[in-house]
């Protein structure tokens, strides 16, 4: 069982929101996985929780992006905060106009 109160302060009220939070967190955790190093640079042992808080604040700042692929908003709320040294993403497509 997914303990969402390690991630969240509230509980969660039916089955439906934890389907949502399992998901979400699934995406950031994978693109996490997947992407840190190449489109962003966090430092060592960043908390998953913060990793989440910075998203789902990215998120709030940017509505006009929840209708984008899941995973490009993850790369760009996390490479806005956590830019690598050498960041090359505009070369590579990765730019918030990018396709979904």
């Amino acid at each position: 069982v997914l303990d969402a109160k390690i991630y969240h302060h509230r509980k969660l009220r039916n089955k439906y929101e934890g389907y949502d939070f399992g998901y979400c967190l699934g995406v950031i955790e994978a693109t996490y996985a997947n992407t840190s190093g190449a489109s962003f640079c966090p430092p060592d042992n960043f908390p998953m929780k913060s990793i989440l808080e910075t998203v789902v604040g990215f998120i709030k700042d940017h509505p006009d992006l929840q209708d984008r692929y899941p995973a490009d908003i993850v790369r760009w709320a996390l490479s806005d905060k956590f830019p690598c040294p050498n960041d090359n993403r505009a070369n590579q497509g990765d730019e918030q106009g990018g396709t979904r």
